[in-house]
Formats: structure tokens, C-alpha cells, sequence
């Protein structure tokens, strides 16, 4: 009980101290962000769930998400992140999602060129 309530307080006091930063000096006039979603499919044109997708934005790798049941994932951008986005597709969990598919690399991509809504057909191994 006690871990429980010095992680809450943790969090709070964390919450707290970052509202407060960003009341006092506010978010950069020329801030953006895009949400972006990508729609995973087999040839077949069913979605794939269960794929690992990642986001490497300058020298920033995002947690791995996987796709959910309809072959989707979404995650945001935003114009603060420095350099190059890579976005890396694997097929982790091999023939539980249907079938063993080929890993894909989106690269090169920055803000101004990174789409809002991709539907990727992906290829069997």
C-alpha cells in the first residue's frame, strides 16, 4: 500500500512540475504535430494484426507498437523533433497473424513529407 501511494505521489508531483513548466515558458509559437495512422494489409486485402511498428525520429526510437485488430496503428509527430523519421515494420509473431511477412523501412521521411494516412500491402516471405 505504501508503493502505491509513493508512485502516486510520484506521478502527481511529476504532472506537476511539467504543467508548471509549461505555464511559464508555453509551447513554441511555430509547434505542429500530424497524427498519423498506417493500415497494415495482406495481399488479400485483409488487415494484419499483431505487427511491431516503430518510430526513430532523429536520434529518438519510440517504444514498438503493434497493430490492432483491423491491421492499424497510430502515433503522432511533431515538427520539434529533429532530423529524419524511420518508420520499421516487422512481422514478429510470424504465421500467428495469418502469415510471415516481409519487414518494410520507411525512410527518409521528415516533417513536411511524412503522410497523415498510409495503407501499406505488405509481402509474404
Amino acid at each position: 500500500m505504501l508503493k502505491f501511494i509513493r508512485n502516486g505521489l510520484r506521478w502527481l508531483l511529476g504532472g506537476s512540475f511539467t504543467l508548471l513548466i509549461a505555464a511559464c515558458y508555453g509551447v513554441p509559437a511555430n509547434f505542429k504535430q500530424k497524427n498519423v495512422e498506417m493500415k497494415f494489409t495482406g495481399k488479400d486485402q485483409k488487415p494484419i494484426p499483431g505487427l511491431e511498428v516503430k518510430l526513430i525520429a532523429g536520434e529518438y526510437a519510440q517504444s514498438p507498437m503493434k497493430t490492432d485488430d483491423e491491421g492499424k496503428v497510430f502515433f503522432n509527430v511533431s515538427n520539434l523533433d529533429k532530423g529524419k523519421y524511420i518508420i520499421e515494420v516487422a512481422d514478429t509473431d510470424g504465421a500467428k497473424n495469418g502469415g510471415s511477412y516481409q519487414p518494410v523501412t520507411l525512410s527518409n521521411l521528415d516533417f513536411g513529407s511524412i503522410g497523415t494516412n498510409y495503407q501499406i500491402t505488405m509481402t509474404d516471405k
